[in-house]
């Protein structure tokens, strides 16, 4: 029986409590206080180690929700991999649960030596990273296995308005801009250099962000589809789960391409019947929190597959329409705070 598969049963989800997760970075995690939170309720479970957090920035507010805190350098600097080693024999970590999209490049071009040095990195293959962090290899590899996607045009001079210009390794929504006039491309030189951007047929519809579960090929734990109703500064505020069975049924034809154990994120566009793909990503979504809420155990998924390398935990029932909203909370520091 396939562990993660919609037949697992209960009872290899109970044995997972009696394995030890041990302790576990939270890599540029910054405001995501709802992860670490859900993540400390679960440690009991899983042989009560410890959430450390880690971050450039001595301000984060993420300190004072995690049973300890250090700063590492940024991770273009040379001794970013070496810094990270340091504290995970300080720490004695088991798994690091990266944010950054910076950072998760690094962190797989080292996979083999942090994993040598009895580090898990809680993220897909290396191979897949490669292509859910990189927007052309992700619409060849569309191409290549019959997904729709929006055309991605291999040269500048083949580009037809109006059409989007991205970065080609770029996270979230920063430095994407609609283009309706070919002449903005002269203007634009950058935008024809095809190592740094990518240019994408404008699809107009309906985005959902869904976080998935995968349990092995054609195995998805579960699919939560959540579209965002109010995104500010590139952060979603206010969204809601909806569970569109077009939707739903188009990941899971994502998933039997993919063979890993893991949680990632996929966003589609949805305009009438049609859906494409647009982009995966190889770590959890800003929003993740929603899908938590709404019944996808994410936290102890992850510390199943710090403790033994897949999911076992039964699907879970997810409730729909459910709706997040987000507020500001201050945290304050002293005089003294290190």
């Amino acid at each position: 029986m396939k562990c993660g598969a919609a037949t697992a049963v209960r009872g290899e989800a109970l044995r997972v409590a009696e394995l030890h997760a041990g302790n576990v970075l939270l890599l540029g995690a910054r405001r995501r206080v709802f992860l670490a939170e859900r993540l400390r309720e679960r440690m009991p479970e899983f042989g009560g180690g410890r959430v450390v957090g880690a971050d450039t920035d001595r301000l984060d507010p993420l300190r004072f929700f995690v049973d300890d805190f250090f700063l590492v350098p940024s991770a273009d600097e040379p001794d970013y991999i070496e810094c990270l080693l340091e504290r995970a024999r300080e720490y004695e970590f088991r798994g690091i649960i990266p944010w950054n999209d910076h950072d998760i490049r690094v962190l797989d071009a080292n996979r083999v030596r942090l994993e040598d040095a009895g580090l898990h990195l809680l993220l897909p293959p290396g191979d897949d990273v490669a292509m859910f962090l990189d927007k052309r290899r992700t619409a060849r590899w569309a191409v290549a296995h019959g997904i729709p996607h929006p055309r991605v045009f291999e040269d500048s001079a083949d580009a037809c308005a109006p059409f989007y210009a991205k970065p080609r390794f770029g996270q979230g929504s920063y430095g994407v801009e609609r283009v309706e006039d070919l002449a903005r491309l002269s203007a634009e030189p950058c935008w024809q250099d095809p190592e740094q951007f990518i240019l994408q047929a404008a699809f107009e519809g309906e985005e959902y962000t869904v976080d998935v579960g995968l349990g092995g090929a054609g195995a998805p734990l579960f699919i939560v589809p959540r579209r965002r109703l109010k995104v500010r500064g590139g952060e979603v505020v206010i969204a809601r789960v909806e569970l569109d069975p077009l939707v739903v049924e188009f990941v899971a034809r994502l998933c039997e391409r993919l063979d890993f154990h893991g949680v990632f994120n996929v966003q589609v566009l949805r305009r009438g019947d049609q859906i494409v793909l647009l982009e995966f990503n190889p770590r959890l979504g800003g929003g993740t929190d929603l899908s938590i809420a709404a019944g996808a155990d994410i936290p102890r998924y992850l510390l199943e597959l710090l403790s033994i390398g897949r999911l076992c935990s039964p699907p879970p029932a997810i409730r729909d329409r459910v709706t997040m909203t987000r507020y500001l909370a201050p945290v304050f520091f002293g005089p003294d705070d290190s």
